[in-house]
């Protein structure tokens, strides 16, 4: 009889330390999942109120004790012209899930005209690699619900916790495709028209893109060349043949920048 106490709590002190050692497992496990990604309910606690996750994005290295995360957040509502500017909270996950910093986009204007606001709604976030480093590249979109619109290109680059606004292009509705990423450079243009001599009872337009290259050096993005584009001769609404012109494009088919500067 004794024996048989004895083996039953044996048993059962067994099955507690298995117990235990599951939940410790699972526990690791648990945290090795919460280090590898950031779970929608984890989420739920960091948003601010009128706010939705439009895209996470992991930026650290995947053998680090505290992986970052860039997380970008619009206006919850989708059925009326977006209020709120876009945000994007840089989310520390290891033991803790800590906010390490926010950025509203372009939140710098003091005006209150609504061009020179900031952008309303997220337009996509990727990882580019340019030149020395990797980058990422927000696009945001500030539109009042009209044909008009201005899109942003903003560079940042996580550093000591904070998110570091490096470089920012930015264009209207018919200049978007002005600005292009392609084979680890960074190119953006501007349409220059200048009125030439008179011919007649008109004058005669000089019209082109003057497509600047950058690069990132590990600190700033910097210009290193810039070469004309699909340059014309032709009347006063010659400009109208550039709206919408792809800079990518015209990449693609080797008509600029077919040299290394």
């Amino acid at each position: 009889m004794r024996k048989q106490r004895r083996f039953v709590g044996v048993r059962h002190t067994l099955l507690i330390a298995a117990v235990g050692i599951l939940s410790l497992a699972a526990s690791a496990a648990a945290a090795s999942n919460q280090q590898a990604d950031l779970s929608a309910d984890a989420l739920k606690a960091l948003v601010p109120e009128g706010y939705k996750v439009e895209k996470t994005m992991a930026c650290g290295a995947d053998n680090a004790a505290q992986r970052e995360h860039l997380v970008a957040l619009s206006d919850v509502d989708d059925l009326q012209i977006k209020a709120k500017p876009v945000m994007l909270l840089l989310v520390a996950v290891g033991k803790k899930i800590v906010v390490e910093d926010s950025v509203t986009l372009h939140n710098d204007a003091r005006t209150s005209e609504f061009w020179s606001g900031p952008p309303n709604y997220f337009s996509g976030m990727t990882r580019e690699k340019v030149g020395g480093g990797d980058l990422i590249l927000v696009a945001s979109t500030l539109s009042g619900g009209g044909s008009g619109f201005l899109t942003y290109f903003d560079f940042y680059r996580p550093e000591k916790k904070k998110l570091r606004l490096v470089k920012s292009f930015s264009h209207g509705r018919m200049e978007v495709p002005y600005f292009a990423v392609y084979k680890d450079a960074i190119y953006d243009a501007d349409c220059v028209c200048t009125r030439g001599e008179k011919r007649g009872k008109a004058f005669v337009y000089t019209c082109y893109l003057q497509v600047t290259k950058y690069t990132f050096d590990g600190v700033a993005i910097r210009p290193v060349g810039s070469e004309r584009m699909r340059e014309q001769h032709g009347n006063r609404y010659l400009q109208d043949k550039y709206r919408n012109m792809s800079v990518l494009k015209a990449l693609q088919k080797g008509e600029i920048f077919t040299q290394a500067p």
